[in-house]
């Protein structure tokens, strides 16, 4: 029962060409409804609904959050495809009992703007070279910074300053970002926190495992891209034509570099989707209230995050939080669906990891609801088949279930706090979006275990589904005996 499976990466033209072979593919065992698209982005890019499955128990699957993680937005069109033919463990769904919703793209402006500079470059060259040598470029990058911060975390803790480990990490990459990174600029940045530190200690340190890595900018990885201009979007319709004056603009306001349109994470306004939300906007501001302008990760460059750009700002406006389109189209489409709404799987592209724990849990609620059982019960069991497809592969690869953050930091977070099981996928366990995920065999495994673990989450809603609309609550009789009630759930909205 294999599945089928095909190495693409898109772009606007070949993205609909996808779509269109899967709505219309007479081969399809289960039929795939063309909805209406639940909104749209500020450019006027419909963000496309489909739904296969009549049942009651309604699953959503949500890709390309991020433009720049187009992972996602391909494996939520190979699974719908997949579905559709009854193709592998999906010759056993039941649409009788399901609705499986696909939102393949919630930002089709970075989405685009990020495969149209990448089609730019790659043109008819081999493809999967070039992903390969873009993953072990970014890698060895990446590795790299992480040495370094591993080296300033050291020295920090050994004058109790890990408290503070972030902030002073942000300084260093603030200072010396561009420049070629010697051991000189970690001594001088020692002396000027002031920071006491044996000397001999610091160069064993430095010798020992930085070896021959050297950070030079821009990173290897990014330099096929950096010939790229925004005529790399073509005018084909209105919309491309916002798109791209949109981008020409914030690349007048703000230096940024031309390869940042090749890793595009933002919608064309320059707002980051998932850090589009009022508790995260809140803390940024803060932040550069204390510290000035807040960057974004060393390895994508030193650009500040709180300033509308490719990796985006959290709100249109610096002074005031709105969400953003594609986020409002979100927001509604669930608060429609409700109490029929039994799982919402928001795909991302890096990390072979599942976000799973709920924010609060009947934190403002008298009774007790069993959302903390439901979403570790379907994490653990969707956990599990990745393990178990992996190891079928010859792999023993797995995933890791990741605990929740002590306050909300995306908007995945928010939609968390809403609804039971909703969870935040890391698809691939290969770093280094957009190409890094499209390595073999990461790629075609990446697809298989988590089409796998879609029909073992549907098998287990299955299971759990009777505890979605109740909640409980514990009285004492005189005795001092526990008496539990049963309660219909108030679903928090």
């Amino acid at each position: 029962m294999e599945y089928d499976i095909n190495f693409q990466i898109l772009n606007y033209d070949l993205f609909y060409k996808v779509l269109e072979n899967i709505c219309e593919n007479k081969d399809n065992k289960f039929n795939v409804i063309t909805c209406n698209p639940i909104g749209y982005s500020p450019c006027g890019f419909p963000i496309h609904h489909f739904s296969i499955g009549t049942g009651p128990y309604e699953v959503v699957y949500m890709a390309g959050t991020h433009g720049n993680e187009i992972i996602g937005v391909d494996f939520v069109l190979q699974l719908m495809k997949n579905l559709a033919l009854g193709k592998g463990k999906f010759a056993f769904f039941r649409p009788e009992l399901f609705t499986v919703h696909f939102i393949p793209l919630q930002n089709p402006e970075g989405f685009f703007t990020t495969t149209y500079a990448i089609h730019n470059v790659i043109k008819d060259n081999d493809r999967k070279k070039i992903c390969k040598d873009y993953y072990l470029n970014y890698r060895k990058a990446n590795n790299a910074i992480h040495v370094i911060n591993d080296i300033l975390l050291h020295f920090f803790k050994q004058e109790n300053l890990s408290n503070n480990f972030e902030m002073l990490k942000r300084h260093f990459w603030k200072k010396f970002y561009g420049r070629t990174i010697i051991l000189e600029h970690l001594k001088q940045f020692f002396s000027e926190i002031p920071i006491k530190y044996d000397e001999c200690q610091l160069e064993k340190f430095w010798n020992s495992k930085l070896q021959a890595q050297m950070l030079t900018f821009p990173f290897d990885y990014q330099k096929p891209f950096i010939n790229l201009d925004c005529n790399c979007i073509p005018e084909i319709t209105s919309k491309h034509q916002m798109l791209k004056r949109n981008i020409e603009k914030m690349f007048h306001n703000y230096p940024y570099p031309n390869y940042m349109l090749g890793n595009f994470c933002a919608n064309s306004l320059g707002i980051n989707l998932n850090e589009n939300n009022e508790y995260y906007f809140n803390e940024l501001k803060r932040l550069v209230q204390e510290e000035g302008n807040i960057p974004v990760a060393p390895i994508y460059g030193n650009f500040p995050k709180n300033i509308l750009g490719p990796f985006g700002a959290p709100s249109f406006s610096k002074d005031n939080f709105f969400y953003t389109t594609e986020n409002i189209a979100i927001l509604n489409f669930l608060k429609n669906c409700q109490e029929k709404l039994y799982a919402f799987i928001n795909c991302h592209s890096t990390g072979g990891q599942l976000y799973f724990y709920p924010y609060d849990n009947s934190i403002n609620y008298k009774e007790s609801d069993f959302t903390f059982y439901i979403n570790n019960r379907i994490a653990t069991d969707y956990l599990k088949t990745i393990q178990l497809s992996y190891q079928e592969s010859g792999s023993f690869e797995t995933y890791e279930g990741m605990g929740y953050p002590s306050k909300i930091s995306g908007f995945g977070d928010i939609l968390r706090v809403k609804y039971p099981a909703s969870f935040l996928l890391e698809l691939s366990r290969a770093g280094g979006n957009p190409l890094g995920p499209y390595i073999f065999p990461n790629y075609y495994l990446t697809m298989k275990v988590n089409m796998d673990a879609c029909m073992s989450l549907l098998n287990t809603i299955l299971k759990v589904q009777h505890l979605y609309n109740k909640t409980y609550e514990i009285n004492y009789d005189r005795f001092g005996r526990i008496k539990y009630n049963e309660k219909v759930r108030t679903f928090k909205l």
